[in-house]
């Protein structure tokens, strides 16, 4: 796993206005980017007429996820005021089998290996994220507890979040990183409160 540090430089054009005689320096809210990926955060960055400054040109900007910003969401700073935020890219992870295709492998019992292969499926894309992401040993992801396929084409995580606002964005952190390491039989993450409770975050594979 690759950790990089970048820069949100918060740049707003400024507009001149004749006659105007204000010397204040306007102010901006700093957006959450914690969570997102860095392709996310920079057209976040950009609705909120913010600039994040170009990063390592080898990083897949779609798959390397945004883990702290300095300052925080919600503080308000100078027009031109820099964010520093520190993302890590997962490592090239295993392809993952769709269901479909892993009861596919055994042709000769393929009747009977059916049931097993949607197990197979979660189980693979469990091995994918914690391939790239170190899960369950990294701290950072503590809140999975499980994967399922029970919603295929999309797979779900059960997380021990609870909090449908509170945990948004936490929940939405997860729901990136999960949909980073899915093949494209896949369509996206749902993530959950516990097994089978509300969801918190669904997200598309792009």
């Amino acid at each position: 796993m690759r950790r990089h540090t970048a820069q949100v430089l918060a740049l707003l054009a400024a507009t001149t206005l004749v006659g105007s005689c204000s010397g204040a320096a306007e102010q901006v809210t700093v957006p959450a980017l914690d969570g997102r990926t860095v392709q996310d955060a920079r057209w976040i960055a950009i609705d909120a007429d913010l600039r994040v400054a170009d990063v390592d040109s080898s990083i897949d900007e779609g798959s390397c996820i945004v883990e702290s910003q300095t300052p925080v969401a919600g503080t308000d700073v100078d027009t031109g005021s820099t964010v520093t935020v520190s993302f890590f890219c997962p490592e090239a992870a295993p392809e993952v089998v769709a269901p479909d295709e892993a009861a596919d492998e055994g042709a000769a019992d393929a009747l009977e290996a059916e049931p097993d292969a949607e197990l197979a499926g979660a189980a693979q894309v469990e091995a994918a994220f914690s391939a790239s992401y170190g899960w369950p040993d990294d701290p950072h992801w503590a809140a999975i507890e499980s994967f399922s396929d029970r919603d295929y084409p999309r797979i779900t995580v059960a997380t021990s979040l609870v909090d449908e606002i509170a945990d948004a964005e936490q929940a939405m952190g997860i729901c990136n990183a999960v949909t980073s390491v899915l093949s494209e039989d896949w369509t996206g993450t749902y993530v959950t409160a516990g097994e089978g409770g509300p969801f918190l975050a669904e997200c598309d594979r792009p």
